[in-house]
């Protein structure tokens, strides 16, 4: 019945592996994080972040090995509170990061409003000897350890 019906688990029917990956699984801490931004519902504010009319932006890392996550909320969206969340994420993180992955929004570069213009996040990575890696446009899923991490955010805490 199990052969009929296409079940039949025999050494010649295919299984996928998860050595056949189109992305290496990382064995190593701190190879590369994953970071992004996202803005917290408004609807979920409270206090005086309510009060004053502010937005409030939840800066997240996630190591792709260890899946170690560091969330950190900060009011702004600039190149500059990047470069404070970076040096908080280094502070916080056991291990030595070689590699930081993001999109290409603009708290992260600025090469799509300049050409000649240095980001300040660009800078301190430089400074600190990190790779810095930017995932082709309209590719989210290239980010997909934190993208997830968002995506649990938005089903456990705010919708």
């Amino acid at each position: 019945m199990h052969k009929a019906n296409g079940l039949d688990r025999t050494k010649n029917s295919k299984k996928k592996s998860r050595t056949h990956r189109m992305y290496p699984e990382l064995l190593m801490r701190g190879k590369k994080v994953q970071i992004d931004v996202k803005e917290v519902p408004y609807n979920c504010l409270r206090g005086k972040v309510l009060c004053y009319n502010k937005f409030l932006y939840l800066w997240t890392a996630k190591d792709e090995c260890t899946r170690m996550r560091f969330v950190y909320g900060i009011k702004e969206n600039t190149t500059e509170c990047s470069v404070k969340f970076l040096k908080m994420l280094i502070k916080v993180f056991p291990f030595k990061i070689q590699t930081k992955q993001a999109d290409n929004a603009t708290e992260f570069t600025c090469k799509y409003i300049s050409d000649d213009a240095v980001c300040p996040f660009d800078k301190t990575l430089h400074i600190l000897k990190m790779k810095h890696k930017l995932i082709p446009p309209r590719t989210p899923w290239l980010n997909g350890k934190v993208e997830r991490s968002h995506r649990n955010d938005q089903r456990y805490f705010y919708d």
